[in-house]
């Protein structure tokens, strides 16, 4: 057992009950390739390593990757590797040759990064089938988010763009050691990128999302030309959104507004 780092966001979950429930949910296949962030002290890592997938466990804590290293020289688990490296400077793609099929993402995502994952999720997309999430409550409420929300943001958009998001079910603070002092939740992500065939330009679809809610409290008009998105001339199909704030337009309204820039811009 070793200690929680509170630099790193650590909180170790001590529930196998909990740890089945979110295993279970990335119905494991023995041909499958999964990735595990974050794997702590092997939680769910002994459990996927049952299922017979290949598992690459990503851990940033050289102390947890020791301990992995020892639990699967003690069971003999020959299908798990331990990576010990950055999640967030870890490049996915490198598995996608090896694999039949998308890649599955699992982990307990450590509070303090977990927007940084789900970008950097997003990122590596085309490679990714599916992803199972344990992170804050409040994150995955902000994820799942309908517009019109104070929740809507920047991750609601780009995520629900990418792949089609559900939670799960919610994790109580008893279920982890040391105890955070709030509900976590568990997400499914599929990402099947149900929006990305109608956006144009995605890079500039990136660019509007995060541009408009950086000033979510301004109307459209001013914080995309504060972002430089256009400047006087404002294309006729823009105007309908541009006295209209952030958290007003749906995933269709953004793409539409983004589009007509990308186009006329």
């Amino acid at each position: 057992m070793i200690s929680a780092k509170k630099s790193l966001g650590q909180h170790f979950l001590v529930d196998r009950n909990i740890a089945r429930n979110i295993v279970a949910a990335c119905e494991p296949h023995p041909s499958d390739i999964i990735v595990e962030i974050g794997p702590g002290q092997g939680a769910l890592t002994g459990l996927l390593a049952e299922t017979g997938a290949r598992i690459i466990c990503i851990e940033i804590d050289g102390r947890a990757a020791e301990v992995l290293h020892g639990q699967i020289a003690k069971e003999g688990w020959s299908n798990i590797e331990v990576i010990h490296e950055d999640v967030l400077r870890y490049d996915f793609s490198a598995l996608a040759g090896d694999a039949d099929a998308p890649l599955k993402i699992i982990g307990n995502l450590p509070y303090n990064i977990t927007s940084q994952i789900l970008f950097r999720l997003i990122e590596y997309r085309a490679h990714i089938g599916t992803a199972i999430m344990m992170m804050q409550k409040e994150v995955a409420d902000r994820i799942i988010s309908a517009h019109g929300t104070k929740e809507y943001g920047i991750l609601s958009v780009l995520l629900q763009v990418n792949a089609a998001v559900r939670k799960l079910f919610k994790v109580s603070p008893n279920v982890f050691k040391p105890k955070p002092k709030v509900w976590s939740a568990v997400l499914r992500a599929d990402f099947t990128g149900p929006h990305l065939d109608a956006i144009s330009d995605y890079v500039h679809f990136t660019r509007t999302v995060k541009a408009a809610f950086g000033q979510r409290r301004k109307k459209l008009s001013n914080s995309l030309r504060n972002a430089g998105m256009f400047g006087e001339h404002v294309p006729e199909a823009a105007r309908e959104f541009l006295d209209l704030r952030p958290e007003q337009l749906d995933i269709q309204s953004f793409i539409r507004l983004s589009n007509t820039i990308a186009t006329h811009g």
